[in-house]
C-alpha cells in the first residue's frame, strides 16, 4: 500500500511552534486585508490606505519566503547571466505583483525589456536621464544607499534600540561616522527631493521591506552597508568588524 505524501500538518519537517506561526501571519494578513477594505470604505487619505498596502504586501512576501525557504527562490543558475535571471525572476512572480489587474501592461514591458538588453536594444523604461556635469557616476546609487542607512535609522529606532547602538552599528556597516551620516538627508533630497527621503524613512519605521524578526537585521544591514562602500569607493568592511555587527555588538 503506498503511503500518502506528507502534509505540513504532519511532517516532522515543521515544528508546532512554525505551524502556528505560519497560521497566525496568515491570519494577520486576513486582518490586514479587511483593514484595508473598511479604510477603503470609509473613506481613509489615499496616503494612509496606501501605507497599509504596502505593508500587506511586505507581509505577504515575508510569509512566503518563510513558509517555502529557498524553493521559491529563483537561482542565478537558472539563467545565462544578470540580466535574463532579472527578467526571469520577474516573469515567474509577476501574477503576485500585477495580481489580477488584466490592463497592467508594464511588468510585460519591463520584462520584454531586459531580455533585449543583451541584444544591444536601447532601454526605453530604463533609459538613464542626463546627469550633472561634476556629479558623481551614480549619483542615484549613492543617494538610495545613504536613504538606506537613514531608513535603518528609522527601523532600529522604532524597535528600541538604544540610538548609541544603532548609530555605532550603521557607521560600521557604511564606513562613515554617524555625525556624517545624519547629514545626508539634506544630500538625498538634493538628488531625489525631500519627498523621497521622507518615504525611506517612513518605510524604516513602518518595518516595510525590513527583516520581519530583529533577530534576522544585522545581515541585511551589512548587505546595504557594503554595497554603499562599492558604489562610494570605501574599503570593504573587515572580517573582524563583520563579526561584531553578526553578533549585534554595540560600542565598546
Amino acid at each position: 500500500m503506498i503511503e500518502p505524501p506528507p502534509t505540513y500538518e504532519n511532517d516532522p519537517e515543521f515544528t508546532d511552534e512554525e505551524r502556528d506561526r505560519f497560521k497566525w501571519r496568515l491570519e494577520a494578513l486576513m486582518n490586514g486585508v479587511l483593514r484595508i477594505r473598511r479604510m477603503a470604505e470609509q473613506e481613509y487619505t489615499p496616503e494612509i490606505i496606501g501605507r497599509n498596502r504596502l505593508s500587506l504586501v511586505a507581509q505577504a512576501a515575508n510569509l512566503i519566503g518563510d513558509i517555502c525557504g529557498d524553493w521559491v527562490k529563483v537561482s542565478e543558475n537558472d539563467a545565462e547571466g544578470p540580466l535574463e535571471y532579472a527578467a526571469l525572476t520577474l516573469r515567474i512572480w509577476q501574477p503576485a505583483i500585477a495580481m489580477h489587474d488584466e490592463n497592467d501592461y508594464f511588468w510585460d514591458r519591463l520584462i520584454m525589456e531586459i531580455s533585449r538588453l543583451p541584444f544591444g536594444d536601447e532601454p526605453e523604461l530604463l533609459r538613464p536621464a542626463a546627469r550633472a556635469r561634476g556629479a558623481h557616476a551614480k549619483p542615484a546609487g549613492l543617494a538610495v544607499n545613504r536613504a538606506a542607512a537613514l531608513g535603518w535609522a528609522a527601523y532600529l529606532k522604532a524597535r528600541g534600540i538604544k540610538p548609541v547602538v544603532y548609530h555605532f552599528q550603521i557607521s560600521a556597516a557604511f564606513g562613515t561616522d554617524w555625525d556624517a551620516i545624519r547629514k545626508w538627508r539634506g544630500l538625498i533630497a538634493n538628488v531625489f527631493g525631500q519627498d523621497m527621503v521622507a518615504r525611506y524613512i517612513s518605510y524604516g519605521t513602518d518595518g516595510i521591506g525590513y527583516p520581519p524578526t530583529d533577530a534576522s537585521y544585522y545581515r541585511e544591514l551589512i548587505r546595504d552597508g557594503e554595497w554603499f562602500r562599492d558604489v562610494a569607493g570605501l574599503a570593504p568592511m573587515s572580517d573582524a568588524l563583520m563579526e561584531e555587527l553578526r553578533a549585534g555588538k554595540g560600542p565598546s
